[in-house]
């Protein structure tokens, strides 16, 4: 099995399920190099399936999806760099949403990059090695 580099975020994984081609096409090739998706992100996903008028349907695509992912759980020691990272944060009087940081902090846990347009959801992280943007 290939070394998990990449930790793809919620917005790369809607706009792959909404057939943006860049985004298809990116995902696909770092999907050989080793990606990965926080079960955080998953249930992110989730909520857009289940505002959908059609959530039967979204979520067999979400599955098909996810098929080619392995799914990053949050883990004691990524939820003691939450609470480092978050009262970091808060000493420098910076907020970051609890879903952003728990994905910040299990890319730092893993020495990932985030794959993500957030890039500013991201970047104010300590710990955050690298975050790769499309748009």
């Amino acid at each position: 099995m290939v070394r998990p580099k990449y930790l793809v975020d919620s917005d790369w994984a809607v706009f792959y399920l909404r057939g943006k081609e860049l985004f298809v096409k990116t995902i696909d090739d770092y999907r050989k190099e080793g990606i990965v998706i926080s079960t955080v992100s998953i249930a992110e996903l989730y909520e857009g399936i289940f505002r959908n008028p059609e959530p039967e349907k979204k979520e067999i695509v979400l599955n098909e999806f996810l098929r080619g992912f392995i799914a990053i759980d949050i883990s004691k020691p990524i939820a003691r760099i939450f609470g480092k990272r978050r009262a970091e944060l808060r000493k420098k009087g910076l907020t970051v949403s609890n879903f952003d940081l728990l994905i910040a902090c299990t890319a730092e846990y893993y020495n990932l990059t985030i794959l993500t347009n957030n890039r500013k959801h991201y970047e104010k992280v300590p710990g955050v090695k690298e975050i790769v943007s499309l748009l």
